[in-house]
């Protein structure tokens, strides 16, 4: 997060809201986070134990943004760029 933030950012305060996609003993392995600043919601996925140090950025994956990849219904999604409908955004978010 601290990544995003500091190059994305331009608010005095972010607000990160984090619900687990997928734990294992105990353990966070994949979450979505919603960014309430920046309306974006950015995928995160644990890395292995032996990860190289310095290599946390990976574990971020593209950010929806709500303005940007959304499109109304599942229909609009074949063939184009988009990823999710905003009703699938605003349910993660929620």
């Amino acid at each position: 997060m601290d990544y995003y933030v500091a190059h994305f950012s331009s608010h005095a305060t972010n607000h990160f809201y984090v619900g687990a996609v997928e734990v294992d003993h105990g353990r966070l392995v994949r979450a979505l986070v919603y960014w309430k600043e920046e309306r974006t919601i950015l995928d995160y996925s644990e890395l292995a134990e032996d990860a190289p140090k310095g290599s946390e950025i990976e574990a971020w994956h593209y950010p929806l943004k709500l303005d940007r990849d959304t499109v109304d219904t599942p229909e609009d999604i074949a063939g184009s760029n988009y990823l999710e409908t905003q009703r699938q955004w605003v349910d993660w978010m929620k």
